[in-house]
């Protein structure tokens, strides 16, 4: 870990800022509350100032390496105190011998060279604001370093999650277009080809994009056009395709393949299951700052229901839930005749 007061420029000024202030401090409580003589309050603040400020710099390591939470109680009580030992015997001794040197100079009665116990308890009250400091960033430090290998998993995480449900989409879509095309197969020949050329525009656009997370509306769009086509060459008149799309939502970031799973619902519990044409409309605007896709079929609510796995919407719910980390984004309106799904995207 870099040391907190000699990282960065702001911070070393700050640090020596701070001791600047604590020596005038010192010198005026020297001058004011003890009556030391000027020259002696000077000298010793500037002295004690500037010897204890190099000498805390080595209160950081210290902390580090016998850190509460990391050592024993007992290893890092004794560190400390032989620490606070070292550095404040040091700091003592050489503020001693420098106000010694000045007493040569002025009058020895101006000067008093001797050690009390005001500077052992400013040192060790020195000693302990340093400690207090240097453990309280070493805890944010630890504690910042933790939320970010936190989300650092969580969003590897959900990578994992949202590439497990990418994977379900392509085979489950290539085993209905396959059953489509062996279905054509049989007795035109020609919209099966056709359906096959599609399906490997499809393919090659999933596979191209496969590694994005997420493409713009439009071009998702497109694409899922190319399997409605497909699907329109299956079903024909019975099957009618409605937009009403904002040119402005068009370069709007949306996951990768989240409309497919809503159209192939709408195709096998609408087309499939109805005698009568159904109506399949897309619907994209702006409301609120928010992207709003309606996909809306009709279908007939006396047709025996289709059972199913419910992969397809539940796929698209949980991959909205992790792409945006918002619940909710998926909502499903069933009445009368008609069944829509809601997609909010986040702006």
């Amino acid at each position: 870990m870099g040391h907190p007061f000699l990282n960065s420029r702001i911070n070393t000024i700050i640090y020596f800022g701070v001791w600047i202030i604590v020596g005038f401090i010192h010198l005026l409580w020297l001058y004011f509350e003890t009556h030391y003589p000027i020259q002696h309050a000077t000298v010793d603040a500037v002295a004690s100032t500037v010897i204890f400020s190099f000498l805390g710099l080595l209160v950081w390591p210290l902390t580090v390496y016998n850190r509460p939470g990391k050592a024993d109680s007992w290893s890092v009580a004794s560190s400390q105190i032989l620490g606070a030992t070292i550095v404040v015997g040091i700091w003592i001794f050489s503020t001693t011998y420098i106000i010694n040197l000045f007493a040569t100079i002025y009058p020895a009665k101006v000067f008093k060279t001797y050690i009390t116990t005001e500077q052992v308890a400013i040192g060790l009250s020195y000693y302990l604001v340093l400690f207090g400091t240097c453990y309280l960033i070493l805890i944010y430090r630890e504690n910042r370093e933790k939320k970010l290998n936190e989300e650092k998993m969580q969003r590897l995480v959900r990578e994992s999650e949202l590439n497990a449900l990418k994977a379900q989409i392509n085979p489950h879509f290539l085993f209905n277009s396959l059953n489509s095309v062996n279905y054509l197969i049989g007795y035109d020949p020609e919209r099966a080809s056709n359906m096959l050329a599609k399906l490997s525009d499809y393919l090659r656009y999933s596979l191209r994009r496969g590694d994005e997370g997420l493409v713009t509306f439009c071009d998702e769009l497109e694409n899922c056009r190319k399997f409605l086509d497909m699907e329109h060459l299956r079903f024909g008149d019975k099957m009618i395709m409605e937009e009403e799309i904002d040119e402005a939502v068009c370069d709007v970031k949306v996951p990768l393949m989240i409309l497919q799973p809503i159209y192939e619902n709408a195709i096998k519990h609408g087309v499939y299951e109805s005698l009568d044409p159904v109506v399949i409309k897309t619907v994209a605007q702006f409301k609120n700052n928010m992207l709003y896709i309606e996909i809306c079929n009709t279908f007939d609510p006396e047709a025996v229901p289709r059972k199913g796995e419910g992969v397809g919407l539940q796929n698209v719910s949980d991959r909205l839930e992790l792409v945006f980390n918002e619940k909710g984004l998926l909502k499903t309106i069933k009445e009368k005749n008609t069944f829509k799904a809601v997609i909010t995207i986040p702006i």
